[in-house]
């Protein structure tokens, strides 16, 4: 890669991010305004950090209204300046490269200000060696930090010790190391769901992926959690009536009826719909993203309102990749490999809905096994955790209360604690899991 000038380098930068989303990403994620040589490159880049911020695409129609609505748009040079830096990139492929030579530019700067501080303090006279030797120590220290972020998380171990430490000990810190499922025989089995690591429910259709999703993410948002939910298959209205059914234990077709019972099924759907109207969550309900939407969806969150604490996706077999890829598998695969980078990037539990493939019932006994999984690519080995569901009442035509069945969460694979069964009873028409005992059955086992 030819190393560009200084004006070209950011004109690089700004023309890959009106191009495409994750260029778009990195270049609001990584640089800063006074990276940007002059002031026109710095008030393009100032519109793409407000957009982002305000959760709306970078593209060169969204930085030109965006420019206009403040305008700077006669400061920048135009709408011809902006379309000269979008038409003169050809690939994004540099993007990552440029960023970098970036940095070391920010770098090369800093360096400089700090050598011509402690040359001018020495011009002036210098009365205590002692003090000018540890302040000329401290400005070079603090310029070679900007070379790389990265580099700096690396350097203080026992401040990641520390705060991990407080994290754990601290009653009064309210982020906690994991991430509560709120199911309480599950939490028992597992402490709940580590952040920056990615989670896996699998099973066949009907076994309960999307009803342990919406068990999770009540929780997550009862607590005050942050939540970002990607639903590729189900409506908004669909969630949102499901979440009233689960938190008020109304059946879900009596919601959509509006075939209220009582004046206390009313009474509790409108203190749901009041609570809900609090919640922290993001909701998309598009069928055709890819994990880069996902990625790019979250960093705006994180803009525009702090962490996300949970991160939902329901399912992770249903996205799609750029590329060409050799089979469904390998696209899968690389699905799998970006949710697990996500959780690390965004300090985030991530859990992921898979969808197992139909063999499955073949099986006599139908349950599905960490076999299967591979069978589908590699996903489990990007998972640190791995639930598998059956839900035998779902063949069982002929049950005596089919309103009542049982899921059987396998813990197939957890690799900071133990693997087993737990059992935890499920109530269909409110699509709601229950942690009390019922009818005498111990649920854990």
């Amino acid at each position: 890669m030819t190393r560009l000038d200084d004006t070209a380098l950011d004109a690089a930068l700004l023309g890959a991010a009106m191009c495409a989303a994750d260029a778009a990403l990195a270049v609001v994620r990584d640089m800063r305004p006074d990276d940007f040589e002059r002031p026109q490159d710095r008030a393009v880049f100032e519109a793409m950090r407000q957009l982002a911020a305000s959760d709306i695409g970078i593209d060169l129609v969204t930085v030109y209204e965006r420019l206009r609505q403040g305008g700077l748009l006669g400061r920048v040079g135009g709408i011809l300046a902006l379309s000269a830096l979008a038409e003169a990139v050809t690939t994004t492929a540099y993007t990552p490269g440029h960023i970098r030579l970036a940095r070391e530019r920010r770098a090369v700067r800093a360096m400089t200000r700090a050598a011509a501080s402690v040359t001018e303090r020495a011009a002036k006279g210098v009365r205590d060696v002692g003090e000018f030797v540890t302040a000329s120590q401290a400005a070079v220290a603090r310029a070679a930090s900007e070379l790389d972020a990265e580099d700096a998380d690396r350097s203080d171990f026992a401040a990641q010790v520390d705060g991990f430490a407080e994290a754990v000990f601290d009653e009064t810190k309210q982020k906690l190391p994991t991430v509560r499922t709120g199911l309480r025989p599950l939490d028992d089995m597992i402490g709940g769901i580590d952040r920056e690591v990615l989670t896996l429910i699998a099973g066949r259709p009907g076994m309960g992926k999307s009803s342990m999703c919406l068990a999770f993410a009540v929780a997550a948002l009862q607590r005050g959690d942050r939540v970002a939910w990607f639903a590729l298959e189900e409506r908004r209205s669909d969630i949102i009536r499901r979440m009233i059914a689960f938190t008020t234990g109304v059946p879900s077709n009596r919601i959509k009826a509006r075939a209220w019972r009582t004046d206390e099924d009313l009474r509790a759907v409108s203190g749901a719909l009041n609570l809900m109207r609090t919640f922290p969550l993001t909701l998309v309900c598009r069928p055709r993203i890819g994990s880069h939407d996902v990625s790019d969806e979250c960093a705006a969150v994180r803009a525009a309102h702090g962490q996300v604490d949970l991160v939902i996706v329901d399912h992770t077999t249903l996205l799609r990749e750029r590329g060409t890829f050799a089979s469904t598998h390998a696209r899968v695969t690389q699905s799998v490999q970006n949710l697990a980078a996500l959780a690390k990037e965004e300090h985030a539990a991530v859990v992921a809905a898979y969808q197992l493939n139909r063999e499955v019932e073949g099986r006599e006994d139908r349950r599905p096994r960490l076999s299967d999984l591979r069978e589908s690519g590699s996903p489990e080995e990007q998972a640190r955790l791995v639930l598998m569901l059956f839900n035998p009442g779902y063949y069982d035509r002929d049950s005596p209360d089919p309103d009542w069945s049982t899921c059987h969460v396998n813990i197939a694979k957890n690799n900071d604690g133990p693997t087993g069964e737990v059992a935890i009873p499920f109530v269909r028409e409110c699509t709601r899991f229950h942690n009390a005992e019922h009818r005498g059955e111990t649920w854990v086992r």
